[in-house]
């Protein structure tokens, strides 16, 4: 039994503190995000706007030094205790296989052949790193620089009195349930989207709103004070609108692709549904074609809780000359692009270029012309895989919008013994367990050999989207189950137990007997010794048949998707027999765990052979976990010696 670590709660918290940000500032997408009870989790962006009771760590002064100047030095292992050596690498084993999918060839060559101490990864999970644990790393490292900062800035005041321009911005972060909002700052309007830091927003108070079609922000606006060289975190949250704050809009155009922008907001074409659900209240309206003139151009319109309202546009083509003349000889000859996903944070393509931006962005002073617009995130396929849109003088701006598919899922294998080699389509995948994302579809999932063990067949499984995968893979040790008559004329027995006796003529059973069973005999013409079974004697009490019987037994909690065979070596021989007959018959039963194998064995006779037989039956269905019991007896019908040589099982 392993030892439990003899420290107390709060140097595990420590431990487990140092060795999480030592980890996670390795991790990129990784960040500290506290909650309302002072606990420190860290977490991607996406996975932290579904946790309302988490906002984003923010980092104090000292902090941002410590990580701009990188002075945290790496743990110095072998100065620690054993206790404390051993703690460190299973929090750096239980990090790397939880997400990265495998341990680090660092960490495996530190790993010992077994640990003394052991915490469980429930037990880990459980021990939470609190605000003040997390501040307090490395804090005494930083001492003697704390004396030295005193020393610089001492030094250096005058300078930064005289040349350090103060900073007269900062930055803002949006938090919304939903993803995407678009946020609005003041009168100025549009200024990025919900879930990222926007940078360069001027110190002072501002009134901030967002909107995301479909939805209602709680509250409608908050003021926040924004604070120079620091970000400032405010959260919305967004429900779905429903008939009883919303109404809905109807719009009848003479081209069903025309594109609907409500309040700027793109929210579909014209043919693309019958009604536009929209928020109750004033709403401005613009319907846009390219090469069309859309009268009225821009519609305002009062929206009642309910009721539908009616928008009827007509769109007239616009030649050459219209363009000019709306435009002028130095009109605009840039226009803007606004791409969204589903799931954020996918690299923009435009005309088959890497643009550098994620989505969600617009792109503003983007040429007139056809653009090609693609989105690519790793883990997830694009659809449409691709957008064409168009820029011109009457139609500036466009928006497309991606729907991200994830094309993996998680999948845990674990195989039993752990040196056991996986595969997946025919290439190494890992060796014992494997946890981590795989290709949606089907694969084929295949064992290396290890010796000792039958490898189990390949099988094909099937990744579906949002159902992970667990399999649970054990081999089947080698199982030979051997019971044969030596050279020496004594009894082998190899994992079984042997019993002579014969099959009573009253109630079929076994009845076993070292005097009135099978004898093992010495045959000349085989030189070697067998068992002799033959017909049932009349001094037996009770009569019966001769027979051998074998039990054995075979593991249990094993997949049984093996084939078992049974093999014996026997002959029949056409000897002087006690009870003569004119037909010579030899016929053998055999009963394995209380079924019969049918039909009959009837063995062949020496006088033709010369020599033993050696024959095997298909019992992959008759054998069973645990105990199992195999009866091999000559049948009533039988009138010649059997010779019984070996019985074999094996898988």
């Amino acid at each position: 039994m392993k030892k439990k670590f003899p420290f107390s709660y709060r140097t595990i918290q420590q431990i487990k503190a140092e060795e999480y940000q030592r980890f996670f500032s390795r991790l990129e997408g990784y960040y500290p995000y506290l909650n309302h009870l002072g606990e420190i989790v860290f977490m991607k962006e996406n996975d932290a706007l579904g946790q309302h009771e988490f906002f984003l760590y923010p980092e104090t002064f000292w902090t941002r030094f410590k990580r701009r100047l990188q002075l945290r030095r790496p743990v110095e292992l072998e100065r620690l205790s054993r206790a404390e050596r051993e703690l460190r690498l299973q929090i750096r084993k239980y990090l790397e296989e939880k997400y990265i999918g495998r341990i680090t060839t660092e960490t495996a060559r530190l790993l010992p052949e077994q640990f003394e101490y052991e915490i469980a990864p429930e037990e880990l999970e459980s021990i939470p790193i609190t605000l003040e644990v997390f501040e307090a790393v490395d804090l005494r490292r930083f001492a003697l620089l704390a004396l030295l900062l005193v020393v610089v800035l001492g030094l250096g005041a005058v300078w930064f009195v005289r040349h350090l321009e103060k900073p007269v911005s900062g930055n803002l972060l949006v938090k919304t349930n939903v993803e995407g909002a678009r946020v609005y700052l003041d009168d100025e309007g549009f200024i990025g989207y919900s879930g990222r830091v926007l940078p360069n927003v001027p110190a002072g108070e501002h009134r901030v709103r967002v909107a995301k079609y479909g939805y209602r922000p709680i509250p409608e606006e908050q003021v926040v004070s924004i604070k120079a060289d620091s970000t400032h975190t405010v959260y919305f949250k967004l429900v779905p609108t429903t008939s009883k704050v919303s109404g809905f809009l109807k719009i009848q155009a003479p081209y069903p692709d025309s594109r609907v922008y409500i309040d700027s907001v793109y929210t579909g074409t014209v043919g693309e549904k019958p009604f536009f659900e929209v928020e109750v209240g004033q709403h401005v309206v613009n319907i846009q074609k390219s090469g069309y003139l859309t009268i009225p151009a821009v519609k305002l319109l009062n929206i009642s809780a309910g009721d539908t309202s009616i928008l009827v546009v007509d769109q007239i083509p616009l030649r050459e000359s219209d363009l000019a003349r709306r435009n002028g000889p130095a009109g605009p000859k840039t226009g803007s692009l606004e791409v969204e996903s589903d799931v954020t944070g996918a690299r923009i393509f435009l005309d088959g270029r890497d643009t550098g931006q994620e989505t969600d962005f617009i792109f503003t002073e983007l040429p007139f012309g056809d653009h090609v617009v693609e989105i690519h995130k790793e883990g997830y396929q694009a659809d449409p895989p691709r957008q064409r849109v168009s820029l011109s003088p009457q139609s500036p701006s466009a928006s497309v919008s991606f729907r991200l598919m994830r094309e993996f899922e998680r999948v845990s294998i674990t195989v039993n013994p752990a040196q056991a080699q996986i595969f997946l389509d025919g290439k190494p995948l890992a060796r014992g367990r494997f946890v981590g994302p795989l290709p949606l579809g089907k694969h084929i999932l295949s064992f290396g050999d290890v010796p000792g063990y039958r490898t189990p067949r390949p099988r094909e499984i099937q990744v579906r989207l949002r159902e992970p995968l667990f399999l649970d893979i054990n081999y089947f040790p080698e199982m030979r189950i051997l019971a044969e008559v030596a050279a020496n004329g004594s009894i082998q027995e190899k994992n079984c137990a042997v019993y002579t006796g014969y099959i009573t003529f009253a109630t079929r059973g076994f009845a076993a007997s070292a005097e009135a069973g099978p004898e093992v005999v010495y045959h000349p013409v085989l030189s070697d010794f067998v068992w002799k079974l033959g017909y049932a004697f009349q001094y037996r009490d009770p009569h019966g048949n001769d027979a051998v019987k074998v039990t054995f037994q075979l593991p249990q909690h094993i997949d049984y998707e093996q084939k078992f065979t049974l093999e014996i070596q026997a002959i029949a021989t056409r000897e002087p027999y006690p009870f003569p007959s004119p037909r010579h018959q030899s016929e053998v039963q055999i009963r394995l765990n209380g079924q019969l194998l049918n039909p009959p064995y009837q063995p062949r006779f020496l006088e033709e052979t010369n020599g033993l037989e050696t024959v095997s039956w298909d019992v992959t269905r008759l054998v069973k976990p645990s105990n199992n019991s195999l009866v091999i007896s000559v049948t009533d019908r039988n009138n010649q010696y059997f010779l019984l040589k070996r019985v074999l099982i094996y898988n």
